[in-house]
């Protein structure tokens, strides 16, 4: 999965009046489309690659659709009544949503690894709560791009941002109508004016340094519903004059853009533009010619675009579940499954769950319906926290567990065990699935995370009279490797120190990456090839990179990126330092991880993959830079984590990852031997 990448669609409910004529099928009509492109996007990410456009339809509907509902009721009534409006919407919102966080925690429990129940856990809370955008962009989880795999509660990012924007939007309408008393209708356009524009500008900029957090925050996608209130302020009599055909024009922007833009758009950014406006635009059209309606007013538009917030809510859950549940990838046909059953358990829901709390849930707020929002509530609350206590409980025997496997010298718990048929078969994993996901060799004090530029080294073994010092230098894929430097630190009697930082290594060449902030990344390693040269007390500089590209490798870009590298080698050997190149570790992405969780223990056998594709020849480049190049000599990792052609993703019992592409603490820790062999040899 990418990562863009979840939505959420604010489905108001179906018999909500955008004006005085009733029913506007139209509308209904653009959700369908907005929730379907959601959906085949994240099943057939490569075949519809921008579908995520369609949330950003839907923010527009919603800004259309409530700033309409309060300008009409401020019309009507003299004012908006906050308590009735938040209650209106807690009933048309909260049953659907609860109920699937609920049957999501209970099917997480059921059939997905314990090495994910605690950010399920975690998850499922800020979705209950709707501040799970502000979680997932605490932590830059890039929807487009992620190195982890997404939970069943990704996709509630988008509901957090809407019931965050029912909770402003009516308190700033409210403090209009308070302090403009006769021109409260332009003081409010105005204020929506400013805000949006802010909102953009903000969106722009961060897009440019940080999309992985700017897809996710409620600043930079405020402009979007922006844009749909600032649409409802037109006046139905200026409505009737627009163009049928502009229906059209905007349709055709939010198809253009969900079939031209993909995960390397910067997003939102200025590119939302084009399918926000496009929406706007479709939503101002009242006039459609014979075509549009004949297409818009079918059934099966409709009722799609009836459930289309429910649609939207249950088919992440049943795709990121069901690969566990069936115990194997998805193909076609499970995912075109998924798609029907979408729509069905939709449906259901939204005739079921959906219909009945909307028709009574304000009369009734204080008995029953309020009784059931409660439960299920409480249901949230009782699921996601006994999840996590039980996390809690594995993890610290899990702990136990991989303390007693390292303090001794056994040669059948992780890297030792590759290949010898003396081991007895494991009896269970070390880290526990529990633990593993918090296995991380990586220290703070070595590392320079996203949007800092400071030069971070840090002390791994410092004796008294050191045979080499020594400097490992590289991205996350180095840093990764810390508890095997220190071991090997150890057995050659070594200064070690390490310094990382995310995305970024030793050149001097552009680095492509994606949503890093490049800035950062440029000034620290043009600090750490200056410093690092000038350092008399250093005599070698270990290397190493993630090699995966996040774009296909050009002959031309390849060697950009060879030449690079061998560039800032130069600066160190002229300085009289030995460079040691360590070749990248596998890099199979999230399979293995989800091998593991899918076997347990019988990952050892059952999760076993190529040496070709876990080394293929596209992601040599350090190898072929370091070729010839005097003073850097290229160490080879092939036969420590392959044999006879076949790489476990369990060795030793001990799981080879943590998480995509990192090595586990455990098990980097158990290669401290012999990565110390290959770095004598290649001293020498």
């Amino acid at each position: 999965m990418s990562t863009p990448t979840l939505e959420r669609l604010d489905r108001n409910p179906p018999d909500e009046r955008a004006g005085a004529s009733g029913m506007r099928t139209d509308i209904q009509a653009l959700r369908a489309l907005a929730v379907m492109l959601v959906v085949v996007y994240h099943l057939w990410p490569g075949e519809l690659t921008g579908g995520f456009v369609g949330v950003d339809v839907f923010f527009v509907i919603s800004g259309f659709l409530i700033t309409g509902h309060l300008l009409r009721d401020a019309e009507r009534k003299g004012g908006v009544s906050l308590v009735q409006f938040w209650t209106r919407r807690a009933f048309r919102l909260l049953p659907a949503s609860l109920l699937v966080i609920v049957v999501t925690m209970a099917g997480v429990l059921a059939f997905v690894g314990e090495d994910q129940w605690r950010r399920h856990g975690q998850q499922a809370l800020a979705s209950g709560f709707y501040v799970q955008n502000w979680v997932l962009s605490a932590s830059s989880t890039d929807y487009l791009a992620s190195s982890e795999s997404p939970t069943a509660f990704q996709h509630f990012w988008s509901l957090s941002i809407e019931e965050q924007f029912y909770l402003v939007l009516p308190v700033l309408f409210v403090a209009v109508l308070a302090l403009s008393k006769t021109r409260w209708r332009a003081a409010f356009f105005a204020a929506l004016v400013a805000i949006t524009g802010a909102s953009l500008w903000w969106s722009i900029q961060l897009t440019a340094t940080n999309s992985a957090a700017a897809y996710f925050v409620t600043t930079t996608r405020a402009w979007e519903f922006g844009i749909g209130a600032l649409a409802s302020f037109v006046r139905p009599r200026h409505l009737a004059r627009i163009s049928p055909a502009v229906a059209w024009v905007g349709i055709a922007a939010i198809v253009v853009s969900a079939v031209t833009f993909s995960g390397q758009t910067a997003f939102p950014g200025y590119a939302a533009l084009l399918p926000t406006v496009g929406a706007a635009l479709a939503l101002i059209t009242l006039r459609h010619d014979r075509v549009f309606d004949a297409v818009t007013n079918t059934r099966p538009v409709q009722l799609i675009g009836d459930a289309s917030y429910s649609i939207y809510l249950w088919h992440w859950p049943l795709f990121v579940i069901a690969p566990f549940a069936l115990g194997r990838e998805l193909g076609f046909l499970p995912r075109l499954g998924i798609l029907v059953l979408s729509i069905v358990v939709g449906w259901l829901s939204m005739r079921f769950v959906e219909t009945p709390f909307r028709a009574r849930g304000f009369a009734r707020w204080r008995t029953r319906s309020g009784a059931a929002v409660a439960a299920g509530i409480a249901g949230v609350l009782v699921l996601s926290t006994a999840g996590l206590g039980l996390v809690q409980q594995r993890e610290q025997q899990a702990a136990d567990q991989v303390q007693d496997a390292l303090s001794g010298a056994d040669r059948c718990v992780g890297a030792p065990a590759l290949g010898r048929s003396d081991c007895p078969a494991p009896e269970s994993l070390t880290p526990s699935l529990a633990l593993l996901p918090k296995d991380d060799g990586n220290r703070g004090d070595c590392w320079t995370g996203q949007g800092s530029s400071e030069f971070k080294r840090c002390t791994l073994n410092d004796p008294a009279k050191p045979a080499k010092r020594v400097i490992a230098l590289g991205d996350s894929h180095s840093n990764s490797l810390i508890p095997a430097y220190e071991k090997a630190a150890k057995a050659l009697n070594w200064r070690f120190e390490a310094s990382g930082k995310a995305g970024c290594y030793p050149t001097t060449a552009d680095i492509e990456v994606v949503d890093r902030d490049v800035t950062a990344c440029e000034t620290w390693r043009k600090d750490v090839i200056d410093q690092v040269a000038k350092d008399d007390s250093i005599d070698i500089v270990v290397m190493t990179r993630n090699e995966a590209s996040p774009t296909e490798l050009t002959p031309e870009k390849r060697r950009g990126i060879e030449a690079g590298m061998r560039e800032a080698w130069s600066r160190f050997t002229r300085a009289g330092k030995q460079v040691i190149v360590i070749q990248d570790v596998p890099n199979l992405g999230q399979e293995p991880l989800d091998c593991v969780a899918r076997n347990g223990v019988a990952a050892s056998t059952e999760c076993t993959y190529g040496q070709d594709a876990a080394f293929p020849e596209s992601r040599q480049t350090l190898r072929d830079a370091a070729e010839g190049q005097r003073g850097v000599t290229f160490v080879g990792v092939e036969d420590s984590f392959c044999v006879d052609g076949r790489c476990p993703a369990v060795i030793g019992s001990v799981p080879v990852f943590f998480n995509p592409g990192h090595l586990s603490k455990t098990f980097a820790a158990t290669w401290g031997p012999q990565l110390a062999s290959k770095l004598r040899d290649a001293a020498q």
